[in-house]
């Protein structure tokens, strides 16, 4: 059942079994102990021992063996174990975003003993750890494991994109917007999302980003801002309507204590203004005494007149619609004291003196304007 194997010389003997179980190889040699020249006897298969009386059995296990003998055969030799590989999982929450924007790194290794990381980010790491990260450029990042059965490295990249920069925004107000010759006017103006802006139109020159100004034209001008930054540039604009100056209002050619006689029939009101409640009307040829005033409504001047007769009130005095009236008395003591009276008007800007009677009865004295 086994195999024998015969090696020797002429003063040894050699023989070996090769179990069918085993990778041992045994091998037992036998040296004379009689001097004899002649071969010695090959002992017997599973004698354990053999040739002459005297002889000295040695035997040596070949590597990766066991030695032994006689018909039970060799036994087998045991193996060191292979320490098994280190792994790693490692992963990241964005394969893409924007710049700034925060992403997560996330590993966990096996049969490792330290870990240290490289490219993008560098140092000792722990072998199971998550990280955030916020890269502004396209980047990979590396890790590397060690433990006793070798080293692994995996890597996960993170594509980045710009962000789409905020669209420049501008506003501009003139403060009045309707002004006339010689008036001024604020010039209001913000913007958001820009780096610089440009004056143009009725203003020139490099503006802050935000401001006002005061500004004085004299025709009709557009005032425009142009506001530049990162999403492109934007523009507004704003004009200002320039009116001449009205001519000054006339001066009243009326006093308080004046006797005025109207020469057309005028509105009597409450107050100085014509949306004050009418009182009445005077007719054309009615005498009054100015008792105030004037109060001045839209360069219109408002008298408060003490009339002889009807209504009292507030009345809008134009010079060719009301004459103002000087009263001269006196007596003719060449009559019984008879009284006189005359009253000089400006109607139609000329004079004419009215001469009354005490008895009323009134005379015209013209002069000269029919």
């Amino acid at each position: 059942r086994n195999n024998v194997v015969s090696s020797g010389s002429p003063n040894t003997t050699g023989w070996g079994v090769v179990g069918p179980l085993t990778r041992a190889l045994i091998i037992q040699t036998w040296k004379s102990t009689s001097g004899s020249s002649g071969p010695s006897t090959q002992p017997t298969p599973g004698s354990g021992g053999g040739g002459s009386s005297g002889s000295t059995p040695t035997i040596t296990p070949l590597p990766g063996g066991g030695g032994g003998g006689g018909s039970s055969g060799g036994g087998g030799g045991s193996s060191v174990p292979t320490p098994p590989a280190p792994t790693i999982q490692f992963s990241t929450s964005l394969t893409s975003l924007i710049a700034g924007q925060p992403a997560t790194l996330t590993w966990v290794s096996t049969n490792a003993t330290a870990c240290t990381s490289s490219g993008a980010w560098s140092g000792t790491k722990t072998t199971s750890d998550s990280l955030s990260v916020s890269p502004t450029a396209n980047t990979t990042y590396t890790l590397t494991c060690t433990g006793a059965g070798g080293s692994v490295s995996e890597s996960v990249s993170i594509v980045v994109g710009q962000p789409t920069p905020n669209t420049p925004t501008v506003t501009i107000t003139a403060t009045p917007n309707n002004i006339t010759t010689g008036q001024s006017l604020t010039i209001t103006w913000s913007s958001a999302n820009t780096q610089s802006c440009l004056a143009s139109g009725g203003w020139s020159g490099t503006k802050a980003l935000t401001g006002t100004q005061t500004v004085s034209p004299t025709t009709n001008t557009t005032y425009t801002l142009t506001c530049t930054g990162a999403g492109g540039s934007a523009i507004q604009n704003t004009t200002v309507t320039v009116s001449a100056s009205p001519p000054p209002p006339p001066t009243s050619q009326f006093a308080i204590g004046n006797r005025i006689q109207t020469t057309s029939n005028l509105n009597v009101r409450s107050f100085g203004s014509s949306s004050g409640t009418l009182l009445g009307t005077q007719t054309t040829g009615a005498l009054g005494t100015i008792i105030a005033g004037p109060t001045v409504t839209n360069t219109n001047f408002w008298w408060q007149i003490d009339y002889d007769t009807g209504v009292d009130g507030n009345t809008h005095l134009v010079l060719n619609q009301c004459n103002f009236l000087h009263r001269i008395k006196w007596l003719d003591r060449n009559k019984s004291n008879e009284r006189h009276a005359i009253n000089i008007s400006n109607r139609k800007h000329h004079l004419h003196p009215h001469l009354h009677r005490h008895g009323g009865k009134r005379n015209t004295i013209d002069n000269g304007d029919g």
